[in-house]
């Protein structure tokens, strides 16, 4: 378990990375607001499947053509993530970034909250939505709530963001990372169902191959 809890932070160390390279291109990521919705709209995406399978929205372009690294949804909806195994984990989201590898879904961050949370609230967010994904928090995470549990309704400017990790039972090719971040006045949820440092390799090296010149055989 302890293997996996390094995985998942390492996994969420590129995650924080990327997303942050990439923020010069996230207002050319936004879907459109839709008009005065009566009910949240649904953007669906498939972990391991393709950026051209988005429900709800069209994976942008950046100026040369090519689809640009994250996908950001900037207004409230439900984000619903079908998993390899089979089944959909769904949730609102009040801000959702999707990313790909070549033209493969590879992780989904979703921001779990709709307003800002005492710290112990934020936790008890967190536990629900693993229990209703039938996931659970990986044992380094465990150990960490009993310490957060503690701590009671800490300031959010007390500390860095309450990171760890999570196991989706059923499912060998997905984690989850969870954060509970502080803001000015409170605490948030954030989810990222992410694949598994096994398959992203598994998509560099297809990438890769993909990217080498054939080579035409030879005459006898």
């Amino acid at each position: 378990m302890r293997i996996l809890a390094a995985l998942v932070g390492v996994t969420l160390l590129f995650v924080v990375i990327r997303t942050c390279a990439d923020a010069d291109q996230h207002s050319a990521a936004q879907v459109p607001h839709p008009a005065e919705p009566t009910t949240l709209p649904t953007i669906t995406v498939k972990l391991l499947g393709s950026i051209s399978a988005i429900g709800g929205g069209t994976w942008p372009l950046g100026p040369d053509g090519k689809p640009i690294l994250e996908m950001a949804i900037e207004f409230p909806h439900i984000i619903a993530v079908k998993l390899p195994g089979g089944r959909t984990i769904s949730h609102f989201s009040k801000l959702t970034f999707v990313s790909r590898e070549g033209d493969t879904v590879d992780y989904v961050i979703i921001t779990a909250s709709d307003k800002l949370l005492p710290l112990q609230q934020a936790l008890s967010q967190l536990e629900d939505i693993l229990k209703d994904w039938n996931a659970e928090l990986d044992e380094n995470t465990k150990r960490n709530m009993i310490d957060w549990r503690k701590d009671g309704d800490l300031a959010p400017g007390s500390q860095f963001p309450l990171d760890g990790g999570a196991i989706l039972h059923g499912e060998s090719k997905v984690l989850i990372g969870v954060t509970v971040g502080p803001s000015l006045t409170g605490w948030y949820v954030s989810l990222t169902p992410c694949i598994t440092p096994e398959e992203t390799d598994k998509l560099l090296k297809a990438e890769y191959a993909q990217s080498q010149p054939s080579t035409a055989p030879s005459s006898p």
